[in-house]
């Protein structure tokens, strides 16, 4: 019995980055901004969270780099993950987000920017989300719009495509 509880004990210990947390979200806040013809976009992702699926895909290696006294990852390696797993259509026509860059808070978490710039005023759009899913099977995806379009939804593994309108 005393060999069993120190081989659950090591079990425990070797897996602790996998019991860190048990909720995986993400949280996109989707501007439609009729004023300055702009899609703003902002998405919040646990920043140790995205650096293990890193690893775990061989995607490369996603560390913090400080500069100006900011923490932040290096937006080559960011950038292609986020503009797959993250895409907005307009009448089934992508739309080409620009990826402005990426902070990581105090708290941990890691704050991605990007917009578009917007022809004419948006009424309804497609969102393509799932970010960090293939790592993460319990990942949630938020996605808030506000502006021309004000709804809400979440992402799943069994819904990662969504039609606002």
């Amino acid at each position: 019995m005393y060999l069993l509880n120190i081989i659950s004990f090591f079990l425990l210990l070797f897996n602790s980055n996998e019991l860190a947390h048990e909720s995986y979200t993400s949280i996109a806040e989707v501007n439609f901004s009729k004023e300055r013809s702009m899609i703003e976009i902002s998405i919040e992702i646990t920043a140790h969270d995205i650096s293990y699926l890193f690893e775990k895909e061989k995607k490369g290696v996603l560390k913090p780099i400080f500069n100006d006294g900011k923490e932040h990852f290096s937006n080559e390696l960011l950038k292609p993950y986020i503009n797959n797993h993250f895409k907005i259509f307009h009448q089934n026509k992508l739309i080409i987000l620009d990826f402005l860059g990426n902070e990581i808070n105090l708290d941990g978490e890691l704050m991605i920017y990007m917009e578009a710039k917007m022809k004419k005023s948006i009424q309804s759009v497609e969102i393509i989300n799932d970010l960090l899913i293939t790592s993460f099977p319990n990942q949630q995806n938020i996605v808030n719009l506000k502006g021309t379009i004000n709804s809400s939804h979440t992402f799943n593994k069994y819904e990662s495509k969504y039609f606002f309108k």
